[in-house]
């Protein structure tokens, strides 16, 4: 399955100063920087593209059409904005010509699979100091499913379809890959799929809706974060000050 990703170079402005060229996205959306100092930065934005249960999109290729913008570019090494906070990733721009794209990883959120990408723009190349603005850039995912990968359990609070459409590129698709989506939701059912989040926020159903807009802010930006209920993962006679 392939999916086409398309830029436009005047959503950017460049700055030259003192030999140095800075980009700065000049629209709205979720557009970070890593901040490796000493290296080239470029921007990029998360991409998240839902897939069927279980897949396997690390054997992924991308192909793209770039146009050359700037020659002789020497980029600033570090930018005072739109940092991504806790960010630490290594910089796309250190990244060849040919793959503006890092894949981070196979995620899933309650029983939807996807997976995420960060995705720049641009690609510098270092020994010629070129600078191109990618037009158009396609990513092909493998059909390939890990059996031996545990099914995905809801939460008490299960994620809505609507939420999860507003998360990835192919909503459409939805309905193909989880056709049971509509389910109601299994009260007090917990999850034991062995599932590994970076970010867990423990709190109490009445604050849940609240907390899972932080917690998908966490998750476009890579980090697998999850909100659970204290009464989802507490037997519903105990007293939750047990916890």
């Amino acid at each position: 399955k392939t999916y086409t990703l398309t830029f436009d170079k005047n959503n950017y402005s460049f700055t030259e100063n003192n030999g140095i060229l800075s980009i700065k996205c000049t629209t709205n959306g979720d557009v970070f920087y890593s901040d490796n100092v000493g290296t080239p930065i470029l921007p990029y934005s998360p991409y998240n593209i839902l897939r069927p249960e279980r897949s396997i999109s690390s054997n992924y290729s991308v192909k793209l059409e770039k146009e050359l913008i700037y020659e002789h570019a020497t980029l600033e090494a570090t930018m005072d904005f739109l940092h991504a906070p806790d960010s630490k990733e290594t910089s796309i721009a250190t990244h060849s010509v040919e793959t503006p794209v890092i894949f981070g990883g196979d995620q899933w959120r309650v029983k939807y699979y996807y997976a995420y990408f960060k995705v720049s723009p641009f690609v510098y190349d270092a020994n010629t100091k070129r600078l191109y603005v990618v037009n158009k850039l396609t990513i092909t995912l493998p059909d390939e499913v890990d059996t031996r990968k545990q099914p995905v359990f809801d939460y008490v609070n299960d994620l809505p379809a609507e939420k999860i459409k507003s998360m990835v590129i192919n909503p459409e698709e939805l309905a193909i890959f989880y056709p049971q989506q509509s389910e109601g939701k299994k009260e007090n059912q917990i999850n034991r799929s062995g599932e590994v989040v970076d970010y867990l926020i423990v709190t109490s159903p009445e604050l849940s809706d609240a907390y899972q807009q932080l917690a998908d802010w966490k998750i476009r930006k890579g980090i697998r974060a999850k909100v659970i209920t204290i009464n989802s993962y507490m037997p519903w006679n105990e007293n939750y000050a047990a916890i």
